[in-house]
């Protein structure tokens, strides 16, 4: 549908062409599977534990190395982590950096060793123990929470339509027809629009088809990515609906 309905263009005239997958490709779709696997049964988990689990299944992909790592963002895009502050590990923290800053400051230690057991007698831990406590709100730390999981085929479906919204962010205008659209469908765009807050000029042409034409973020300010995203984070609307062409002059330096 995409590579029917959309045509993308620089500002020279010379056509884009987006780096479409074929989302029916056996291969495609044993990786995606895999790769959903990893994250569906990532609950508990940490993240630097996801990411290696995943650097392991990509690195054996027999495919581009960059859709493999393109359908993962995705993957992480649809995945929470547990992020609330954690206040005993801040003031942990803080009672460890103040005792080791005064032991420092009273006396001279020969050598790191005598220095790391008088810590360890202070909060009668190991230093290993300690040092992976310190910082163990780190991103790489945080936990798996959620995945909202989707087929397969949905995620490679969702790597062409991701490829479509990065050149958006750089578009001067796009212009949308729809063709044979229900009413409820077409309220449903338009919605979308508004909370997006784009700037668009909605008319009729004599087929009766609507024409929609959208301002771009080059269009209005120079390397504007709020406004950017926006777009590019409406364009997956535009695909539940019945018929439509899409035409956009990206800016690419």
């Amino acid at each position: 549908m995409l590579t029917k309905d959309l045509v993308l263009y620089k500002t020279s005239g010379s056509q884009v062409s987006p780096k479409f997958i074929d989302p029916k490709k056996e291969k495609l779709l044993a990786f995606a599977e895999q790769l959903l696997g990893v994250f569906k049964s990532a609950e508990g988990k940490t993240r630097s534990e996801l990411l290696e689990e995943c650097k392991l299944l990509i690195e054996g992909a027999s495919f581009s190395v960059l859709i493999a790592r393109g359908l993962q963002k995705l993957c992480l895009d649809r995945t929470e982590f547990d992020t609330a502050p954690n206040t005993e590990l801040v003031e942990f923290r803080q009672d460890l950096f103040r005792h080791t800053s005064e032991l420092l400051s009273q006396q001279d230690f020969p050598d790191v060793d005598s220095y790391l057991r008088k810590v360890q007698q202070k909060f009668d831990q190991p230093a290993e123990t300690l040092a992976e406590q310190l910082y163990s709100d780190l991103p790489e730390y945080q936990q798996v929470t959620v995945f909202k999981a989707l087929s397969a085929e949905r995620l490679l479906h969702r790597y062409n339509c991701a490829q479509v919204q990065g050149l958006l962010i750089r578009s001067n205008a796009l212009e949308l027809t729809l063709s044979d659209s229900k009413a409820a469908s077409l309220r449903q765009l338009f919605k979308y629009l508004r909370f997006r807050q784009l700037l668009a000029t909605i008319r009729k042409n004599d087929a009766g088809d609507f024409q929609i034409t959208i301002d771009g973020p080059l269009n209005l300010f120079y390397k504007t990515q709020k406004y950017g995203l926006s777009l590019a984070v409406f364009f997956p609307a535009v695909l539940h609906q019945e018929k439509w062409q899409l035409q956009a002059d990206i800016q690419i330096s």
